[in-house]
């Protein structure tokens, strides 16, 4: 019995190093590249928060080169995240189910207090303005889904209990609301 355990334990761990294997790191230098999961500079070690240079990305492997933001779409990490540019700015993508929803750890100033709050996002697809999370903001952005709009409302008294619901369970009410506005519209 011991022997047989131990069989299936080498072959699930040998099989499962090709998939790992599979894991790169690297940048997304356009949108269609982000669509195509098409890396550059695969396992080399990204810094897009290079101190007091915010518009900069080093990029280290065999070789080093730097880029500005504006240039790339996005990157993955070593952790397997993905991280797209936006205005100088990286937005970490947390879901891409009927539209991209991102998080950002923002300093917030309350008088002489300073701490960190993670933020959440939206664009419409891949390549689309990023926006805040907002009731306001979906519904603008979503105009001609009506039921969706009064989801939101019903759902939502403010702002901050929307970007407190993706906090409690990682996923979203917002996502949810939307494919059911989605199935209610024949879509």
């Amino acid at each position: 019995m011991k022997q047989l355990f131990m069989a299936l334990l080498v072959a699930c761990s040998t099989t499962s190093l090709p998939a790992r294997a599979q894991d790169y790191s690297g940048l997304f230098m356009t949108l269609d590249d982000y669509k195509a999961a098409k890396l550059s500079y695969k396992d080399a070690k990204i810094n897009a928060d290079v101190a007091f240079h915010p518009k900069l990305v080093k990029v280290s492997g065999t070789e080093k080169h730097q880029f500005e933001k504006g240039q790339l779409y996005g990157f993955k990490d070593a952790r397997n995240r993905v991280f797209r540019f936006y205005e100088n700015n990286s937005y970490q993508v947390v879901d891409t189910t009927h539209f991209e929803m991102y998080s950002r750890v923002v300093n917030i100033t309350n008088g002489k207090e300073r701490t960190k709050e993670k933020l959440y996002y939206f664009s419409t697809e891949p390549g689309a303005q990023v926006q805040l999370l907002t009731k306001e903001n979906l519904k603008k952005a979503f105009p001609g889904n009506e039921r969706f709009h009064v989801m939101l409302d019903m759902q939502f008294k403010t702002d901050r209990s929307l970007q407190r619901d993706i906090l409690k369970d990682g996923a979203s009410k917002v996502k949810q609301l939307y494919a059911v506005s989605l199935n209610n519209l024949g879509v």
